[in-house]
């Protein structure tokens, strides 16, 4: 007989503790604020993210970038939140930064 092998749970990840800038880039309007109510829904405290515009409209893909000590977990939860947008990785933000995460919404969805 064969001892089954234990299936490791993944640790519930604590979204709330991340401040998140949100960027709209497609030129569609409110696409930041739509943003934000999918990943408030998704256990991000609503408080710390915050919306406004980035400098241009000609974003395609949905660019996701993190301070280098934010787990991947954290980036895959967000790709599983915004499933009907095109979710990439973007470059890792300064430790420095304002935010633990900026996510620039484009216009692939």
């Amino acid at each position: 007989t064969s001892t089954p092998t234990p299936t490791t749970v993944p640790e519930k990840l604590d979204l709330t503790s991340f401040s998140v800038s949100i960027l709209n880039g497609s030129g569609k309007a409110g696409e930041a604020s739509k943003v934000k109510g999918i990943l408030s829904q998704a256990g991000f405290s609503e408080n710390k993210l915050k919306t406004g515009d980035a400098g241009s409209y000609n974003h395609e893909s949905t660019t996701v970038s993190m301070k280098s000590d934010v787990s991947e977990a954290v980036f895959e939860s967000i790709k599983n939140a915004l499933n009907d947008y095109d979710v990439v990785k973007g470059e890792k933000l300064k430790d420095d930064s304002d935010h633990d995460i900026l996510i620039t919404v484009g216009s692939s969805s």
